[in-house]
Order: C-alpha cells, then structure tokens, then sequence
C-alpha cells in the first residue's frame, strides 16, 4: 500500500519537473533582462544559451526527420533540472548579496 503512494508521489515530481524545468529558467530570463543589470543579468541568462545550443541539433535533426527526436523528455528532464538548481543558485546568491548590501531587493 505504501509503496503505490510513493510511487505516485515520484511520478507526480517527475510530471512537475517539466513544466518547472521550461517555466523557471525562462522565467527567470526575461524578468532578469528587464529587472536586473551587471553580472546578476548575464547570470540569469545564460540557461537560454545552453538551451539554444543544447537543443539546436535536436531541431536541425527534427527538420530533417521528425521521427528523429524521439527522445527528446530524456534529454530535456536532467538538462532542465540542471537548469533550474542553477537559477534557484543564482536567485539565492543575489537575494544575499542584496541582503549583505542592506538593499531590498
């Protein structure tokens, strides 16, 4: 009995791990463009630029065969989990630097 609920528990933060892994470091981006300046701006995009160039083979392949890319959740999942331990990294580390600065932020 036990082992179905946690089962169901894993399977339900794997279908949350999608959405988080597209949503926050995005999300993260864009409000850093407009928000944030300096290094703390470079910080939070650099996720977009492992992106375009993790995943602009997997379009060249999907343009030219698009049953090429089946797996395409395998390699997002552990490459948008990365993606977002860093941005939560960086929201942390500007949240204490603006902290130890004495700036709300």
């Amino acid at each position: 009995m036990g082992s179905t609920r946690m089962l169901d528990l894993a399977l339900s933060l794997v279908g949350l791990s999608i959405p988080a892994g597209i949503l926050l470091p995005f999300g993260l981006a864009y409000y850093a463009i407009f928000r944030w300046e300096g290094r703390w701006r470079v910080a939070a995009i650099i996720p977009l630029v492992v992106v375009l160039v993790f995943f602009a083979p997997l379009v060249v392949i999907w343009y030219r065969d698009p049953t090429g890319g089946d797996l395409w959740g395998l390699i997002f999942m552990p490459v948008g989990f990365v993606l977002c331990i860093y941005s939560l990294v960086v929201i942390l580390k500007r949240r204490r630097y603006l902290n130890a600065a004495g700036v709300g932020g």
